[in-house]
């Protein structure tokens, strides 16, 4: 039909892996990932190595073609996994890839912290009966059902500076480190200083 209802975030978390940068994220720089018109796994594979990923939080199960929504249910949140670029050319940072199986980056190019993110969706509460066979989502794009195979995001680097020269220094670069990168403006994770109405400004 027409009609459609918003499926709730349940959590969003991005996150950096720092273990192999070389240099800063230049400052101003831009990344778009993924392929927003994807209806296939070929068509998504043509970003290779972005790793876009679909499946059920707390479950071992995948499907054979990543990223592609689940075709069961899930017993708790659908989760998303999207892995960007780490390697950057310092003279075009318009210009951006992944490192090789050793983390080495193409010719020209430099390693940066690797940005991450992960999303998790509560399809629970609008598919209680759950599924079998093509999930009943969509991604917002205006399309028929495709899957999920479409979904992208994009990263623009507005930081601070001193906080990206820490994020180099921080150490560790685990997944799950939870380090809090200090600056100027921050020294450490507190309430926000800005209001709702800031982001319209």
């Amino acid at each position: 039909g027409d009609t459609f209802t918003k499926v709730p975030v349940f959590r969003f978390s991005r996150y950096y892996v720092n273990a192999f940068a070389e240099i800063l994220i230049p400052l101003d720089s831009a990344i778009i990932y993924g392929c927003a018109s994807a209806q296939t796994q070929a068509e998504a594979d043509l970003q290779p190595s972005n790793n876009l990923e679909w499946f059920c939080e707390g479950s071992d199960e995948r499907e054979s073609e990543i990223a592609k929504f689940p075709t069961s249910t899930c017993d708790q949140n659908l989760k998303l996994s999207l892995v960007f670029p780490n390697c950057v050319d310092p003279d075009d940072i318009s210009q951006y890839h992944f490192g090789d199986a050793s983390e080495k980056c193409p010719e020209g190019m430099k390693a940066i912290p690797q940005f991450r993110y992960g999303v998790w969706y509560d399809t629970k509460s609008i598919a209680p009966n759950g599924w079998t066979g093509d999930a009943p989502f969509q991604l917002f794009r205006g399309d028929s059902l495709e899957n999920g195979y479409c979904m992208h995001g994009n990263f623009i680097n507005c930081g601070y500076e001193d906080a990206l020269e820490n994020m180099i220094v921080k150490g560790g670069g685990g997944v799950n480190s939870g380090q809090f990168i200090a600056g100027e403006h921050a020294e450490a994770l507190g309430e926000a200083q800005c209001q709702p109405t800031d982001a319209d400004g």
